[in-house]
């Protein structure tokens, strides 16, 4: 079996110092290096400031079986970002994600959910009522879609939500699937699951032209 010797990952401008130290731990797995020669090449592979601060450290240091720490310990006090910083920038990107009109709704919630387990992992739980309001809202649909998704979700919980929005729209929902005729009445077009109305209608929920 030939030896994996990859190059760990780079700490570049576009990720961020904690996915960094994550990726390091798993190439740390993954790698056949001996833990005495990891610090070195997680220095090799650093550049600019972040190679400046760690070779402050001595050649010991660096060779030990703990390199990789005294590495990551060095860099903590260079890119550490304060908490808070953390949790604002996560936030950020969750509020302002809104669904491409060309991503399908199953890929949407994936994403949707990716960036909800960044807010997670900075303490950041939002409750069930506003992460059903999020996803809702983030979708990219039409006010008549979204009616409909919240007539027929039944409980407005996340979870809920989200496989509303699966059973009702599917994969194939990239862009408006409702129009108006000229008496405002609602047109389902070819692509909507008609089925999943026509059921949630027998359950005596009433979709009109009113409802916006």
């Amino acid at each position: 079996m030939a030896s994996s010797f990859k190059a760990p990952p780079k700490l570049s401008d576009d990720k961020s110092f904690s996915d960094w130290k994550k990726e390091i731990e798993f190439w740390q797995i993954a790698t056949d290096v001996k833990p005495e020669k990891q610090g070195a090449m997680i220095f090799l592979s650093l550049e600019g400031k972040s190679r400046e601060a760690v070779r402050e450290l001595s050649k010991e240091e660096l060779g030990a079986a703990t390199g990789v720490d005294a590495v990551i310990k060095k860099l903590d006090s260079l890119w550490k970002e304060d908490e808070n910083l953390i949790a604002f920038n996560a936030y950020e990107k969750f509020e302002k994600f809104e669904r491409p009109s060309d991503m399908d709704i199953t890929e949407y919630i994936v994403s949707f959910e990716r960036l909800n387990n960044k807010l997670v992992a900075t303490n950041t739980n939002l409750p069930e009522g506003v992460l059903a309001y999020r996803v809702l809202k983030s979708a990219g649909l039409t006010d008549e879609q979204e009616q409909l998704a919240k007539a027929t979700v039944g409980e407005f919980t996340y979870k809920a939500m989200c496989n509303k929005l699966k059973s009702i729209f599917g994969d194939s929902q990239k862009s408006k699937t409702f129009d108006k005729s000229e008496t405002g009445a609602i047109k389902f077009l070819p692509d909507i699951k008609q089925e999943t109305f026509v059921e949630e209608a027998n359950a005596n929920v009433i979709i009109s032209g009113s409802a916006r």
